[in-house]
């Protein structure tokens, strides 16, 4: 499977809202957005399966402090201040 940098591929593009389904993948994921997310702040919505603790730190460090989880799945939406 090829990858890319979202940063690289993306270039300078508005982003609203980030959308992930990458099977424990996310924060790789959300590390080659990271100037886009810093600089566009978008919503994020990602399932996550695990190890959830680095995946918390990285979002708080980027300024994301709220979260709702799903009862009923593992879906996890963040939101920045």
């Amino acid at each position: 499977v090829q990858t890319v940098v979202l940063d690289e591929f993306l270039g300078d593009i508005y982003l609203d809202a980030l959308v992930l389904d990458v099977e424990g993948s996310e924060l790789a994921i959300l590390k080659g957005a990271e100037r886009l997310i810093n600089h566009h702040h978008p919503l994020l919505w990602f399932e996550f399966q695990h190890n959830l603790k680095p995946l918390v730190t990285w979002l708080r460090a980027h300024g994301y402090n709220g979260s709702q989880r799903m009862t009923t799945t593992d879906v996890c939406c963040v939101w920045g201040e």
